[in-house]
């Protein structure tokens, strides 16, 4: 199949040509019917050089996609005789290149085995010699956040405990206090209940002492006067306050 641009026609120079001539006509009003004649008859030509134009380009484009098709196709069964070689050759290139930059990375295995342990990271060091260095380094990066992470939730764990067991200890100062001050408080209380049973005491000694004081003193004031038993002898005791008068019968008489 041959394709070619120059299967247009008209020529690309006859359309400049005639595009010249014709982008003059001017129609000069309602009664210049040459003019409109003029501009119908270009118009017309313009229409069908058009027309033509777009069909032969239709043929054209047809030709063309089925050309492409045919390349395509072709394309594929010459890729498809060299290509599986190439990738066979690139395979085993591959695999050298491989093999070489493994032995290369041993020089830097003990450096990416330190670097891992300082994270907690244990890994086969066959594994790490099949890492290039942006492997490694995206490797290492996100088992760094892991460890960062679990780090930041050790020590959140640790001040959550620490916190907790200061709030503990602070709680159990203030129940030592508390139980302090309740037992002062008891004792206080104990001590007073204590003063107010002596004074208690002490009063009713006194109070015992005193009435025992005035019961002898007013047996001995009896006795003195030879009084045994005031309610049993013809006496009579009057009270006014503190002072006791003693009234004896002296004698009786029934005069009838």
């Amino acid at each position: 199949m041959t394709l070619s641009i120059e299967k247009f026609s008209p020529k690309k120079s006859e359309l400049i040509k005639l595009a010249n001539e014709y982008k003059t006509i001017k129609i000069d009003g309602l009664d210049d019917s040459v003019g409109y004649k003029k501009a119908d008859e270009a118009r017309k030509d313009l229409k069908s050089k058009r027309v033509e134009i777009q069909k032969v380009g239709k043929v054209l484009r047809a030709d063309a996609l089925k050309f492409q098709k045919e390349v395509i196709a072709y394309e594929k069964y010459l890729i498809g005789v060299i290509e599986p070689i190439e990738k066979g050759l690139k395979e085993q290139q591959d695999e050298i290149k491989k093999q070489k930059e493994r032995i290369a990375r041993k020089e830097l295995l003990p450096e990416r085995i330190k670097m891992l342990s300082d994270i907690n990271v244990d890994i086969e060091e066959e594994i790490l010699l099949d890492m290039d260095d942006i492997e490694f380094q995206a490797f290492y990066n996100s088992k760094h956040d892991d460890y960062l992470e679990e780090k930041n939730k050790v020590l959140k764990a640790e001040k959550e405990a620490f916190e907790e067991q200061k709030r503990l200890e602070e709680m159990k100062k203030r129940a030592e206090k508390e139980a302090r001050e309740r037992l002062l408080f008891e004792a206080e209380e104990e001590k007073r209940k204590k003063e107010q049973e002596r004074k208690r005491l002490e009063q009713k000694q006194k109070e015992d002492e005193e009435s025992l004081r005035r019961s002898t003193e007013y047996k001995n004031w009896l006795k003195k006067n030879d009084v045994d038993n005031p309610e049993g002898e013809e006496v009579y005791i009057k009270r006014d306050g503190n002072t006791y008068i003693l009234y004896k019968k002296v004698d009786f008489i029934v005069i009838k």
